[in-house]
């Protein structure tokens, strides 16, 4: 038995907590009385569940099978997911290569992509100089361009408002810098009916620059893959300085640069990497045993489970006999909750 997902949510939107036990999911829209303040709430947010560990093709997901996983991520401030109608699903929105911004210059102005302050410590954003990085700087931002003012040197503003940097006097008449390109780490993930998730093409042999943009997040972690294989476990260290080679069939990214190493880089040559989004986190069904059932056990007590102890909607439980390893197969029980 599997759980068919396509066309229907598996339960009611909970946009408020229900008011007792008995109304579980919740049906009703609570809404504030002004929509324009809802849509411009800051704690507004919308999750996307993947499914995982399952065998290919199957119409939904086994409850029962012990690999069953979901992995999670989040729009909030920052857009990371969208629908795939390639794939039709929901699913993580890419990543890219660092975005170019142009020559170091306040005349004409450089436009970055919006920063949100707010989500700083979730999403990291970062302006630097060349590729290679030549020089990292502190971004400071302001409410506008009518703020902006002389930021010493390392140090760039940036108006929250429009998305305009703002360099220093000694930045700008810095020699070493002059023709420099300016690059962005952003933070929100890119529209993908433009953008594939393209990071580079490993070389032949020799080093690579390879990067991550936008750069993973505290817990998040990178959909990364090399042409149309597996996604590979990427490991984060803080430090690029400090950042090892990976094993083979892994990845390691630094979390000051997001640039990333491939184990693989040797074995595919002029192969090209692709970087599919972040999930934020992951879950699975917690699975009690309640005993086994004997062969003629009829009506007998089978297992006491303390969880159950005043519940009243059984439809939030699966029970299920497994005997997989003599049969290969699962049955599942309807049950209901008694007093």
């Amino acid at each position: 038995m599997s759980l068919n997902t396509s066309g229907a949510l598996l339960e009611g939107v909970r946009l408020a907590p229900s008011s007792n036990v008995y109304v579980y999911p919740p049906r009703n829209f609570v809404l504030p009385a002004s929509q324009a303040a809802f849509n411009t709430t800051t704690t507004r947010a919308e999750y996307c569940l993947i499914v995982t560990g399952q065998k290919a093709g199957l119409p939904g997901m086994g409850i029962a099978d012990s690999n069953l996983a979901f992995l999670w991520t989040r729009n909030d401030q920052v857009f990371r997911f969208d629908y795939d109608n390639a794939a039709r699903r929901w699913f993580p929105a890419p990543g890219g290569t660092p975005t170019k911004l142009g020559a170091i210059s306040n005349s004409p102005r450089l436009v970055a992509p919006p920063i949100k302050v707010a989500a700083l410590s979730a999403s990291p954003y970062q302006v630097y100089l060349g590729l290679p990085r030549i020089a990292s700087l502190i971004v400071s931002p302001v409410n506008d361009s009518s703020s902006f003012g002389n930021p010493p040197a390392g140090t760039v503003e940036i108006s929250i408002a429009t998305g305009e940097l703002n360099f220093g006097l000694n930045d700008l008449s810095n020699p070493a810098y002059h023709g420099i390109q300016v690059f962005v780490s952003r933070q929100s993930f890119l529209n993908r009916s433009s953008n594939k998730g393209v990071i580079g093409v490993l070389p032949k042999a020799g080093t690579y620059e390879m990067f991550l943009n936008p750069i993973p997040g505290p817990g998040q972690t990178p959909l990364v893959r090399i042409g149309f294989r597996s996604y590979i476990a990427a490991t984060q260290y803080p430090l690029e300085s400090s950042m090892p080679s990976p094993l083979f069939g892994a990845a390691n990214y630094a979390a000051d640069t997001g640039k990333i190493l491939f184990g693989d880089a040797p074995l595919l040559p002029e192969e090209t990497a692709y970087y599919d989004g972040v999930v934020m986190g992951k879950t699975s069904l917690t699975r009690i045993n309640v005993g086994t059932i004997a062969a003629s056990s009829g009506n007998t007590l089978v297992g006491v489970v303390p969880a159950f102890v005043g519940e009243v909607d059984s439809s939030r439980y699966f029970f299920y006999v497994d005997d997989f390893p003599t049969t290969g197969k699962t049955w599942y029980l309807l049950t209901a909750f008694v007093d």
